[in-house]
């Protein structure tokens, strides 16, 4: 079994074979000056292949980044976890039942996806020059993705029907998804109207809005709690509102209408979404993954379409 190891930051294959030519020459110097005929081999790439095979080295991209030191990550997750206790143990004794989490949080996309994460081709083995025709604009084109993760099956799919009791059980909306909004770069509003118009009426979990940037604004953020919160009501079960540690989900403003539409704002602690919370955990890189292979499969089928 391979012992764990750290690694100490981006080593290209160049660098090692930099280096190994610099002990060669070290090698060689020490050799002469002791009367040994020196042997070294022929530091190149084809060399750098057969000691990564012969000693197990892989050049793999990282897959977990710290953001924070360990010592940091823990206890910022030991405050977390302990707001979170402390309000659910509150509700639990002051109303009788769990309250359900409801996680929100943005992730970027770009209109090329497999250009921008380079993803490979289907070229033959040999061949001297891969040519790619792409919009290479697209590639850097980036539009986001704001998910909601609920802890509460029922509540997930009724948006507060499992907190309603006696006659007015049923649910006002059956069969919901959790709330989605897509945001586009675009100046003015006359893209979101456009946008918004495109929406079936059988999807009110779905919404599309624009901003200068293409990324997310407190007022933004306001929006968007506006129209997928539900407003409070007396039969309505409280609820956790969980959120990362961004500057535009930690003003006053949010905390104030999530209040009172009947959601508690907790914020995960900076550096600890990563191994948190659960759109980054479980959703974002199956949804990118799954919009990557879509594109894909989208122009392999456009190109093949009879002219």
């Amino acid at each position: 079994m391979y012992k764990r190891q750290s690694i100490v930051g981006r080593i290209p294959s160049t660098v090692v074979v930099s280096k190994a030519q610099q002990l060669c020459e070290d090698y060689v110097v020490e050799s002469l000056r002791r009367g040994i005929d020196p042997q070294t081999p022929v530091v190149d790439g084809q060399w750098v292949r057969r000691w990564r095979v012969e000693r197990g080295v892989s050049f793999r991209k990282p897959n977990r980044k710290w953001k924070v030191p360990k010592v940091v990550l823990l206890e910022r997750c030991q405050i977390f976890w302990s707001n979170v206790f402390r309000v659910r143990a509150f509700i639990r004794a002051k109303f009788g039942y769990d309250p359900a989490l409801w996680n929100f949080d943005q992730s970027p996309y770009h209109m090329n996806e497999a250009g921008s994460k380079e993803t490979g081709t289907f070229a033959l083995r040999g061949q001297p020059v891969v040519v790619l025709k792409e919009g290479h604009a697209a590639t850097r084109s980036r539009w986001t993705m704001n998910t909601m993760c609920i802890s509460d099956f029922d509540d997930a799919n009724t948006h507060g029907g499992g907190g309603i009791q006696g006659d007015e059980a049923a649910p006002t909306v059956v069969g919901m998804l959790p709330p989605l909004e897509l945001m586009f770069k675009a100046q003015g509003c006359q893209l979101e109207h456009r946008l918004q118009a495109s929406i079936p009426a059988d999807a009110p979990w779905l919404s599309v809005t624009t901003s200068p940037k293409g990324s997310y604004r407190e007022e933004h953020v306001l929006a968007y709690l506006e129209r997928h919160l539900e407003p409070w009501s007396g039969h309505r079960r409280w609820r956790i509102l969980v959120t990362d540690a961004y500057s535009a989900h930690m003003g006053d403003n949010i905390r104030r209408l999530a209040w009172h539409r009947g959601y508690i704002v907790i914020l995960h602690g900076g550096g600890t979404t990563g191994v948190m919370q659960v759109n980054d955990t479980d959703l974002h890189q199956h949804l990118r993954r799954m919009w990557r292979n879509s594109q894909c499969l989208a122009l392999t089928t456009r190109m093949h379409k009879p002219r």
